[in-house]
């Protein structure tokens, strides 16, 4: 039986009060919440992240609502995967090979 409700793409999550999203620009997310994502995307834990940024985990929960808000998506993996689509996020994992461009572990590129 088919209800008329087809898949949601990928970042189709929320829209504004006309039903349609607008793409948040990269400058709309603060510094910091670019270190959130920048480490959501490396893998890493809201109790690791916490640590590294000197923040409390309830402060990079906020920080990861904020994020996953801004760019319309529904999961902190949606907001990842639309970041990466955008070009917010570049390859995450560079810094952590050993050919990669830093080896001292630096922050990965966001544009």
């Amino acid at each position: 039986m088919a209800t008329g409700l087809g898949r949601l793409q990928l970042g189709e999550g929320r829209g504004n009060a006309f039903g349609k999203r607008r793409p948040a620009p990269i400058d709309a997310l603060s510094p910091r919440q670019r270190q959130v994502l920048e480490s959501l995307a490396r893998g890493k834990t809201t109790k690791e992240i916490g640590y590294a940024l000197g923040i409390r985990e309830r402060t990079v929960t906020w920080h990861i609502s904020q994020v996953v808000r801004i760019l319309g998506a529904n999961s902190r993996a949606e907001a990842i995967a639309i970041a990466f689509e955008r070009g917010l996020l570049h390859d995450v994992h560079a810094a952590e090979r050993d050919d990669g461009p830093d080896r001292e572990g630096g922050p990965i590129a966001v544009v």
